[in-house]
């Protein structure tokens, strides 16, 4: 891997911006066998008395498909990257998370305040969080460490996650003939549990966060990273003028809340996947979900 990039997580500043086009608009999965294996009910929340908007927090429930993903390294064991449940037993996340010798072992679903393994506000209690063994860890095949091309993995667990107020799926930006034409611009969301501040130690926060950015075009991510190819199968998000992702929740979903059909849907549109070594001062690149629609479809099983 080169230097001059940091394989990210999240690390939080004030304000940015998205406006690449989504990659391949013109691939049609309508009639995609394994569409089956997806919910249809999918990218609803919790509906919450409080929003917290522009705040750093998450309210409880507000991003129930957030994963914490799982990793062992010889004695070693501890959680590595983040990511989403798009069904009840498979979470989309970034190839590199499995990087640097570590074996993908578990993921963590339900997750809130990591003090806790129950979490209350004031409206209530979560059930506890649940930890699902992994029975499969597929990364795309043309993952390239050196060109970061293609950074996306999918995670098959061994049992499936019991779905409640704070644990739901997201949705994939796929069947809606709205997306065949949409462009990836304006505001969406990021949410993990990567570090804070920019400084020499670093700030683990124990909550989940959130941020909202902005969606740039590629070619100011292009510009930024010099030495990498950036493609349509990638997005470019935030302007380094603040919020920003940063070290500690690789593998995070870009989100978006869209009306379709009458209804409003979170659906995740990026993951994480590399960016500067300073957090903020430059926006990051994300893997384009939509591009990739067919081989997420593709590698789902029962």
């Amino acid at each position: 891997m080169k230097t001059t990039i940091a394989i990210i997580s999240f690390c939080w500043t004030l304000h940015a911006a998205v406006s690449a086009r989504f990659a391949n608009n013109d691939v049609n999965v309508d009639n995609h066998f394994n569409w089956a294996h997806l919910p249809k009910e999918c990218g609803k929340n919790k509906e919450l008395e409080m929003r917290i908007f522009g705040g750093e927090d998450a309210a409880l429930g507000q991003f129930p498909w957030m994963v914490r993903i799982g990793a062992t390294k010889g004695d070693l064991r501890g959680l590595v990257c983040g990511g989403v449940l798009i069904n009840a037993n498979h979470v989309l996340t970034a190839a590199h998370c499995g990087e640097n010798g570590v074996t993908i072992a578990f993921v963590r679903v339900g997750e809130y305040d990591t003090r806790t393994n129950i979490d209350c506000d004031q409206f209530g209690c979560a059930p506890p969080y649940q930890d699902l063994p992994v029975v499969h860890w597929i990364v795309h095949k043309n993952w390239n460490t050196d060109t970061v091309q293609n950074d996306i993995a999918l995670i098959k667990t061994k049992k499936k996650a019991k779905f409640n107020d704070y644990v739901k799926p997201i949705c994939l930006p796929g069947r809606e003939s709205f997306f065949r034409s949409y462009k990836a611009e304006g505001g969406v969301s990021l949410a993990g549990w990567g570090e804070t501040n920019n400084s020499t130690y670093s700030i683990m926060p124990k909550v989940l966060q959130y941020v909202n950015l902005d969606v740039m075009n590629l070619r100011e991510c292009q510009n930024t990273y010099i030495d990498y190819n950036i493609t349509k199968a990638q997005i470019c998000v935030g302007a380094g003028e603040g919020h920003d992702t940063c070290e500690g929740d690789s593998g995070g979903p870009v989100m978006k809340e869209l009306k379709l059909n009458g209804e409003y849907r979170w659906y995740t549109i990026g993951i994480v996947s590399f960016g500067s070594p300073d957090c903020g001062v430059a926006p990051a690149v994300y893997t384009n979900v939509r591009y990739y629609l067919p081989w997420i479809l593709d590698h789902i099983t029962p």
